[in-house]
């Protein structure tokens, strides 16, 4: 073998192998090795890791992942594969998704683990989205949710007149996220998944023999069989509750609301007591 040394070139010619590097201390069989466009570790005669012609690191292959993940890979045999992020106990650990050099768009999205408090972020957009705490409690601050009810006021419902309406539950309470319009009565799916929702109403009927019609549409249309309950009012019209509540599959933009109307004879609701509810399960 032969070895060149100039001050432009360096150090040439010495390609070598894993049980027999080209660069090496006392121990022959670990030490650097160069091969075509490739530079490689080894130790104990074997391959460890390697930079190969496109710039990717390898340890324990020679061969790369997925094309979108490939920058890094990691393999071994005989056991797990995996990563240790050690730190000082009032610190932490992290992993930075960035598009940028430079600014907010360098921690753009995150994973986050913090060893004073035990718990692990997940973040986007560089906010957090979902956090796990030492108790194994997840809360996701953001996922939609609203919580609407009427004005204190009792509001005459005439029969048959204009068919179903909307309950009008416009005073919000809670409306993370702003998918519930106030004017419409309506909730607007963000994306798509399963939602749970609930309904109150506090009514009268104007006198005995009034029915109650409600139920939740989707898109205008019926998501549930509508149910009827009998008014036994009596000359002083006794106050009611009906409760209603269902988890539907939606789709993104799907706009979901709670119907109401009276047959027979007139009834009165009183919007302080009645809510309309929702929120995303998953």
């Amino acid at each position: 073998m032969t070895v060149t040394i100039d001050g432009t070139t360096g150090i040439a010619s010495v390609d070598g192998s894993a049980g027999s590097p080209s660069v090496r201390g006392s121990d022959a069989n670990s030490g650097i090795v160069y091969d075509s466009d490739t530079v490689a570790v080894s130790t104990a005669g074997s391959e460890r890791a390697r930079v190969d012609s496109s710039g990717r690191l390898l340890l324990g292959t020679t061969t790369e992942g997925h094309e979108d993940a490939e920058a890094l890979t990691i393999a071994s045999t005989g056991g797990y594969t995996g990563i240790t992020l050690r730190s000082d106990t009032n610190k932490g650990g992290a992993i930075y998704f960035s598009d940028a050099t430079s600014g907010a768009a360098e921690y753009d999205g995150q994973i986050v683990y913090s060893q004073n408090s035990q718990s692990m972020v997940f973040a986007t957009a560089q906010s957090a989205r979902l956090t796990i705490d030492s108790s194994g409690n997840v809360t996701t601050p953001n996922n939609p949710f609203f919580l609407a009810k009427g004005t204190a006021a009792w509001t005459e419902i005439a029969y048959g007149s204009g068919g179903y309406q909307n309950l009008p539950a416009s005073v919000s309470v809670s409306n993370v996220g702003a998918h519930y319009n106030t004017s419409t009565y309506r909730f607007t799916a963000p994306v798509a998944g399963r939602y749970m929702f609930q309904s109150q109403v506090y009514w009268k009927g104007d006198s005995n023999g009034v029915y109650w019609s409600n139920y939740f549409t989707v898109n205008g249309s019926s998501a549930q069989e509508r149910h009827q309950i009998w008014s036994y009012g009596d000359a002083q019209y006794e106050d009611q509750t009906s409760d209603a509540s269902i988890v539907l599959e939606l789709s993104a933009n799907d706009y979901v609301a709670y119907l109401i109307r009276v047959e027979q004879v007139n009834a009165d609701i009183y919007g302080g007591h009645c809510y309309f509810s929702g929120f995303l399960i998953g």
